[in-house]
């Protein structure tokens, strides 16, 4: 098996592309996981079990519903491993967002992590484990881009509530860290590239290694981030963009 032989995994958002991509990850390194999201039970099963097989297990949970939350925390078997994968992003120019819009990207973006990763520590240090969270935050969490800036303003935060974790309870051998993907090749920024020319070209520009990011890409610094090779790691934000934060566009 691989370097998560016997280690049991939590992932949100497990059925979108980077989340289906992070469960692959672990189960690969030899996690079970157990993965979440709010599709509907049979229907995600499914799905994920085509992927990763029997060595993953999906519920169907909406992280603004912290008894929810704290149920499947609970339920979790022997649990190591917390990623917080589940987000949204509604754009829209800055003057056009909508309250509703601004509290429902607050409430999963942010609140939704918060509710993960609280109830994992208590979890964590009532079991006497030094487990290991991972958020997914955002380059935009560092560098704007137009027409987003409420899911770019809940990255921002994200990063300052791991960070308080990773201080609060290093003590207790927890690590919390954020993985900030780029524009990834996947889900919305794939298909708005494909339907308007003008963010395609400007997503283009924005990366200076030249290619969006794959969501395996993503997969694969979660997987050092929660292994033993990350041992010491705590307190950080690890930018998968490609260098989009280095602004050359």
């Amino acid at each position: 098996m691989g370097e998560l032989d016997q280690k049991t995994a939590l992932v949100t958002g497990a059925a979108g592309d980077i989340g289906l991509a992070i469960s692959t990850a672990l189960v690969d390194a030899g996690a079970i996981v157990v993965a979440l999201d709010r599709l509907p039970e049979a229907q995600g099963a499914e799905q994920m079990r085509a992927l990763a097989g029997d060595r993953l297990r999906y519920a169907s949970v909406d992280v603004t519903d912290r008894a929810g939350v704290d149920a499947a925390i609970d339920a979790a078997p022997g649990l190591d491993i917390v990623i917080g994968n589940a987000g949204i992003v509604e754009p829209a120019p800055f003057i056009d967002v909508t309250p509703e819009s601004w509290q429902r990207q607050l409430d999963i973006n942010l609140t939704g992590n918060f509710h993960l990763a609280q109830a994992a520590v208590r979890r964590f240090r009532r079991d006497g484990t030094t487990g290991n969270i991972v958020l997914t935050g955002s380059w935009v969490g560092e560098r704007p881009w137009p027409e987003i800036a409420p899911y770019a303003a809940t990255k921002a935060a994200l990063q300052m509530l791991m960070r308080s974790i990773a201080l609060e309870h290093a003590a207790d051998g927890i690590r919390c860290n954020v993985v900030a993907p780029g524009i990834v090749d996947a889900g919305l920024a794939r298909a708005q590239a494909r339907r308007d020319p003008v963010y395609a070209e400007r997503a283009a520009k924005a990366v200076p290694l030249g290619s969006l990011q794959t969501p395996e890409e993503i997969a694969a610094v979660v997987r050092f981030l929660v292994g033993p090779a990350a041992s010491a790691v705590t307190g950080a934000t690890y930018l998968a963009d490609g260098g989009s934060t280095l602004g050359s566009f």
